[in-house]
């Protein structure tokens, strides 16, 4: 998912280029250019490993029938994860419960985390941290809410468009995939860095995006 990242912005830019909206300087061209290398070469090796398996050119994954089939058909990570009734393995799965996980993975993505056994595991070895995760999890909705509170001042400050780009992306790929905490995990600076716009913006200072040049 990350590593492809940077080759969806590219299409993006790249429409909403030859559409007008916008044009680039020749030297960020080049930049990005020089990033997608970089990214293509962290790809590669596994194309080509993939590819030379199979006989024929593999771009992503050869379990990627299967991937689908588990995710649309049986929707296992439901089950698996969540043991939400009829969701059980060997059950039906019919569109209207596969639309189902789709919508509650919208809000899953958000979830701040912090239980299951390992939490516990955690809090057993060291009761303190017991304080410390009901801490976090006060502290995680407010960051949330004020990053999207980032959204009012979008028209303004376009500089915003990149770092929400790229939360979407990550974002709409698990709620059409299967979503869990740490899949939220890099994206969570970027939340970070509009959580402190929008409050440095409500506190009444402003032009905090533009250059000093």
């Amino acid at each position: 998912v990350p590593l492809l990242l940077p080759f969806w912005l590219a299409i993006f830019f790249l429409i909403i280029h030859l559409a007008g909206k916008i044009s680039f300087e020749k030297k960020s061209i080049y930049r990005y250019l020089v990033v997608l290398g970089v990214f293509f070469a962290l790809v590669s090796p596994w194309i080509i490993y993939q590819s030379v398996q199979k006989g024929e050119i593999v771009p992503m994954t050869s379990y990627a029938p299967s991937l689908l089939e588990g995710l649309y058909k049986k929707v296992a990570y439901e089950w698996d994860s969540f043991k939400t009734p009829g969701y059980e393995p060997g059950t039906e799965m019919t569109m209207g419960k596969v639309l189902k996980v789709r919508v509650k993975n919208i809000l899953r993505f958000w979830s701040p985390g912090a239980s299951g056994y390992q939490a516990d595991l955690l809090i057993k070895t060291y009761p303190a941290a017991r304080y410390l995760i009901e801490f976090y999890k006060i502290i995680f909705y407010p960051i949330i809410l004020l990053a999207f509170a980032s959204l009012i001042f979008l028209k303004k400050e376009k500089k915003l468009i990149l770092p929400w780009l790229i939360i979407t992306y990550f974002w709409s790929v698990h709620v059409f995939l299967h979503t869990s905490p740490r899949f939220t995990l890099p994206v969570m600076p970027l939340t970070l860095l509009l959580a402190v716009f929008s409050a440095y913006k409500f506190s009444g200072h402003k032009n905090i995006l533009k250059s000093k040049n």
